[in-house]
């Protein structure tokens, strides 16, 4: 009996064989996963959220992104920025965070998918454009007509379809992370 009872403490059955979450911790390509990507993202997420042990998340979230490669680096902000985004608007208040909505352009040719879009439900209107950028921190070709030059945008798909947004009534706003240090900048245009 008490070697049934060590065997299910180490991660086995009666029958010898291994439990599923044994399974997955053995598994290499969960393994990278939570090394790499869900590990530093949660240092990041507990370091933004909690503000009393925020000296002591600091040193451990200081290298989480330059641990990352680009495109991780670039995931990693978007689930943060998201992050923010809801908690800085709830769905409990009515408003509704939009991931990658295809907008194009009223006046001159093109579209362009912000990473995110905040829009009020109840009233179906914007309250904001976001953008991520974990790495490059630069605005797209696609992006700058509507962020600095004021080009109107219309969903061109989904439940918002036809709604227009005008870059004078909306907030417009990046959110840059840095991969050196983990700090974020929000830059409003």
């Amino acid at each position: 009996m008490l070697f049934n009872i060590n065997l299910q403490n180490e991660g086995y059955n009666y029958d010898l064989t291994k439990k599923p979450g044994t399974k997955l911790l053995d598994n290499e390509t969960f393994q990278n996963f939570s090394n790499n990507i869900a590990i530093p993202t949660l240092l990041v997420a507990s370091y933004i959220s909690s503000v009393g042990e925020a000296g002591a998340l600091m040193k451990a979230a200081n290298n989480v992104f330059k641990k990352l490669s680009f495109r991780e680096a670039n995931l990693t902000a978007e689930q943060l920025t998201y992050k923010i985004l809801q908690e800085r608007y709830p769905t409990s208040k009515g408003y509704e965070v939009l991931s990658k909505p295809k907008l194009k352009y009223d006046e001159i040719s093109g579209s362009f998918y912000p990473d995110f879009v905040v829009m009020n439900k109840n009233e179906r209107a914007v309250i904001g454009v976001f953008d991520s950028k974990g790495a490059s921190g630069s605005l797209t070709k696609q992006q700058k007509p509507f962020f600095t030059g004021g080009e109107r945008a219309t969903f061109a798909e989904g439940e918002y379809k036809g709604i227009s947004l005008d870059p004078s009534q909306s907030k417009k706003q990046t959110i840059n992370w840095n991969r050196a240090t983990g700090d974020r900048t929000f830059t409003t245009y």
